[in-house]
Formats: structure tokens, sequence, C-alpha cells
């Protein structure tokens, strides 16, 4: 009897023990602000173009090394923090002779006030033009979105967005579909913090129109995404992360000359996050 009592002890011992290592390892993927908190982000983006276009191959890549510094100014009773952000950086661009070739242009002191919900959505977004006016930029700054929900390793979610690009320096309107697989990896011990880390990979579709000089533009075309970041549970926020982005379009141009651009571009994003 005693024998039978000592072994169901031993279960209820071991039952125990793994609930409370799942619990341990289960954590909740969200912003959790705190007002008068500040942060730094330092991001590079590597973007590599090939197009070709009256049999002639073009080729070019644009490299941007920015830092955001951000001040929480207000988080409501909802969580959603209003926050400033200050962008400073500079932009390399190794252009074909014909587009003015290698270009080097920097930008300081871009001021922006900002509202994230929870899971990294942006509520509002606005900054100064040139005029003094304040002008809405929702997505201009943009936070990893998380699933608000506590997860563990090995649980996966699925995004799927549409997101839309409009901009005066592009006569095309592009439209991209992405469906993303998220996975989380387990905790990883980064610089003596421990961090979760997820990973995705996913795919796109890439459609747009727009017209210039009296041409009409279409773009259709495919691509992928993978990459990985970290979450640091004691600071709740992304701290880093790195992206991959390659895609496959082609530009039908109907009008006084008729032609097809394909275009093969790859985008590469690494960010790091640290509070200050």
């Amino acid at each position: 009897m005693k024998k039978i009592l000592s072994v169901m002890a031993m279960v209820i011992a071991l039952t125990f023990m793994c609930n409370y290592t799942y619990a341990q390892d289960a954590v909740t993927l969200k912003y959790n602000f705190k007002e008068g908190k500040a942060y730094k982000t330092v991001t590079k983006v590597i973007t590599t173009t090939t197009q070709s276009m009256m049999g002639q191959e073009m080729k070019f890549d644009v490299i941007i090394d920015m830092q955001s510094d951000m001040s929480v100014t207000k988080v409501d009773s909802e969580g959603n923090a209003s926050m400033l952000i200050n962008l400073k950086g500079n932009t390399e661009m190794n252009l074909p002779e014909a587009a003015g070739g290698k270009k080097s242009e920097t930008f300081t002191n871009e001021a922006i006030n900002a509202t994230f919900a929870p899971d990294g959505k942006s509520i509002s977004q606005t900054m100064v033009d040139k005029d003094g006016k304040n002008v809405n930029v929702k997505d201009y700054i943009k936070l990893t979105e998380l699933p608000s929900k506590a997860l563990k390793a090995g649980d996966t979610w699925q995004d799927k967005r549409v997101d839309t690009v409009a901009n005066s320096a592009s006569p095309i309107a592009v439209i991209t579909t992405t469906d993303t697989k998220y996975t989380v990896v387990g905790k990883e011990m980064v610089d003596g913090k421990d961090l979760f880390k997820i990973a995705y990979d996913g795919t796109l579709e890439i459609t747009g129109k727009g017209s210039q000089m009296g041409m009409e533009m279409v773009m259709e075309g495919t691509g992928a995404t993978k990459g990985f970041y970290f979450y640091n549970p004691a600071l709740s926020i992304v701290v880093g992360s790195e992206g991959l982005i390659e895609m496959n379009t082609n530009i039908n141009v109907s009008g006084p000359q008729n032609m097809t651009i394909p275009m093969n571009q790859t985008i590469k994003v690494t960010s790091n996050t640290e509070a200050l």
C-alpha cells in the first residue's frame, strides 16, 4: 500500500512539475509599453533590383541605415501607447547612370506622433510636413505585429493581410497580399537574456496599376518571405529581427510603345531594439 501511495505521489509530483514547466515556457506575445520609457531601434534595409527593358539588363541597389528614438508619452486603459518617434539615417543608392548613378541622402529630425495598440498595429501617425502642416502617415512606422495571446514552443498561427502602397514617388499603386505562417521556436539565451524566438515564412501576390506620360502600366507578380524575430518577455517588446523578401514581377506597359519589364527584387531587413 505504501508503495502504491509512493508511486501515486511521484506521479502527482511529476504532473505538477510538467504543468509548471508548461506555464513557464508559455509567453503572451503583446506589447506592454510604459509611460515615460524610451527605446532605440537601429534598422538596415538592403534592396537589390534587377530589371530588363528593351533588351538591356539593369542592376541597382539601395541601402537604408536608420535609427528611430521612441519616447512613450501616454498609455491608455486599453494599453494603446502614444509616443514621439524621431528618425534619422542615411540612404545610399547605386543606380544606373541614366537614373543618376551613385547618390547619398541623409535625413534627420523627422518627428512622428504615433499611437500603437498592444498587438503592434498602428492606430494613428502624424508628422509635420515641409509647409508646417500635420499630415497623416499611418504606416510610416511599423512595429512587428503580435497575436496578443499565450503561446508555447511549437505553437503556430497564420496571418493574412492586404496592404496598399501608393505615393507620389511611384506611378503605380501596389497592392500586396501576404499569407504568413508563424511558429514559436522556443526560448534562446541571447546576450545573457532569455528571449523567445518566432520564425515565419509566407507567400506574396503583387498587383498594381498606374499611368505615366501617356502610358498605362499594370504590375503582377509573386514572392516569398521568411525570417525570425526575438521577443523579450521582461520588456514585452520585440528586440531583434531578420527578414528576407524575394519578389518576381512583370510590369506590362501599353501606349505609344508596348513592352513588358521583368523585375526581380531581394529585400533584406535587420533590426535591433534596446530600452534606454
